[in-house]
């Protein structure tokens, strides 16, 4: 089983989360990136890096919304800790805390299977 990267810069480092999902990733040439739940409000900036289309809003209680990629995403969250993604079908752990900026968060890791 492989395991699937997120990375997240954060004051000038980067850390990479690894996790391996429990069901094998989809190996089609196009990745489904969903915001599963937005708990609180929270800003969002989502770019995908294969077709270099950004989009951003402020999100609202419930808000749920996909984006599609051949490459990866580049995730800027505000208030990281009530937002629950996911990659085709498999949730990411969460990139932050409550309250906390997370900004450039690469799904999946830049260099990394």
């Amino acid at each position: 089983m492989a395991v699937f990267p997120v990375s997240i810069v954060s004051s000038g480092s980067t850390r990479v989360l690894d996790y391996e999902p429990a069901l094998p990733m989809r190996t089609e040439s196009t990745l489904g990136a969903y915001l599963r739940r937005c708990r609180e409000r929270s800003g969002l900036s989502v770019e995908a890096v294969s077709a270099g289309s950004r989009i951003e809003e402020t999100l609202s209680p419930g808000t749920v919304r996909e984006w599609r990629s051949t490459a990866s995403f580049r995730v800027t969250l505000g208030n990281a800790g009530t937002v629950e993604l996911e990659l085709d079908g498999h949730a990411l752990p969460a990139l932050g805390e409550r309250g906390q900026v997370v900004r450039d968060a690469t799904i999946p890791a830049e260099g990394r299977p």
